[in-house]
């Protein structure tokens, strides 16, 4: 399995997004409850994390009126595994693939510029290669019908890899 996934991640010229649920893991010697990712075998569950430079959680939370609100958490906490080994998300981010992915990308085109002697970097320089990768933000909109909170609190965990 972890040939299969390796195989997509390191497709050429790709931005690659792969999605799973999620399952609760109680430790029975400290009593913490753990959201991991639901994938065969615990080896592979224990090394999910490895195999990304991006590994979000889709979470559904309340404000305070009580109305549900959807987030992206993108650090690690107690209760959740995600890693941004980009370093400019914050830990919770608007729910838009299409806006992280413009925003690690806008830090690589800088990252970029700085080691070629440039400057400075215009916000009309959009990467066209993030809207090719990401195909159309249309597609992924959360469909309400489909996202009820799940009664096991079992949310979607978002791998991303966004090496070139």
């Amino acid at each position: 399995m972890l040939k299969i996934l390796r195989s997509f991640r390191d497709l050429p010229n790709m931005n690659v997004l792969m999605t799973c649920k999620q399952q609760r893991q109680v430790d029975d010697d400290t009593n913490v409850t753990r959201f991991v990712p639901l994938l065969p075998g615990k080896a592979l569950t224990n090394s999910i994390g490895y195999l990304f430079d991006e590994v979000f959680v889709m979470r559904v939370e309340k404000d305070e009126d009580g109305e549900d609100y959807r987030t992206i958490q993108t650090g690690r906490d107690r209760n959740y595994e995600a890693k941004d080994r980009s370093g400019v998300l914050e830990m919770f981010e608007e729910p838009s693939i299409k806006r992280i992915a413009g925003k690690i990308s806008a830090e690589f085109r800088l990252d970029d510029s700085e080691s070629h002697g440039e400057s400075e970097i215009s916000d009309e320089d959009d990467s066209e290669e993030t809207s090719e990768a990401i195909d159309n933000e249309d597609e992924l909109e959360v469909n309400e019908e489909d996202s009820q909170t799940p009664a096991s609190d079992e949310e979607d965990q978002i791998p991303l890899n966004l090496d070139s």
